[in-house]
């Protein structure tokens, strides 16, 4: 009885998860429409919204939601003498990421995410390095050393890779912010163990 109650439960949080999942990505859309039509100060309070939901959501899903710390992603090694060096997420966040790692992890991104591209290869790479940290739309332009001061850009390149990562079995894993944007620490792991089956 005892575990029939907490399947139903499990299940429900799992639909609660996919109807606020939901609800984000919609007022993520309606930002870009009222941006798109001209309407700036719209898209700032849809923005703000959007913002303080997707705070509410990363809080209920810390408790609710526990994926497996144990994902990793093999480096090949160039030496036939030497093993794989085995990517772990503590190496993917902050300044624990070398130049090697970075280079690997965008080539890996490229071939499992295959219309992501470069950019937003480049571009998962950084907000993943930062997870759990929202990332300036600015921080991104400049890492991607983009000439256009328009977020537009920016937005396709999420856009895309949400797609990509809905179709490989990870959602949510992008969060919006306000001229910001954020990957979640807890999807480090499945994103690694993801590569490493390319």
């Amino acid at each position: 009885m005892q575990s029939k109650t907490t399947q139903t439960e499990t299940q429900s949080t799992a639909a609660l998860q996919r109807l606020l999942s939901g609800i984000d990505e919609m007022l993520g859309v309606a930002s870009e429409m009222a941006t798109a039509s001209g309407k700036s100060w719209l898209a700032e309070q849809i923005e703000d919204t959007q913002f303080m939901f997707s705070r509410s959501i990363a809080r209920e899903s810390e408790v609710i939601d526990k994926l497996p710390a144990s994902g990793t992603l093999a480096i090949p090694s160039q030496d036939p003498g030497q093993q794989a060096v085995n990517i772990t997420p503590q190496m993917v966040v902050g300044d624990n990421m070398d130049a090697v790692v970075r280079t690997y992890l965008v080539a890996s991104i490229q071939r499992k995410l295959r219309t992501a591209g470069p950019a937003c290869a480049k571009l998962l790479v950084l907000l993943m390095s930062e997870a759990d940290s929202y990332v300036a739309s600015s921080v991104v332009r400049a890492h991607l050393r983009t000439n256009s001061h328009d977020d537009r850009v920016i937005k396709v390149y999420i856009c895309r890779l949400r797609s990509e990562l809905r179709l490989v079995g990870i959602r949510d894993a992008i969060v919006t912010g306000r001229k910001s944007y954020m990957f979640r620490k807890r999807y480090l792991a499945p994103m690694l163990t993801l590569l490493n089956e390319a």
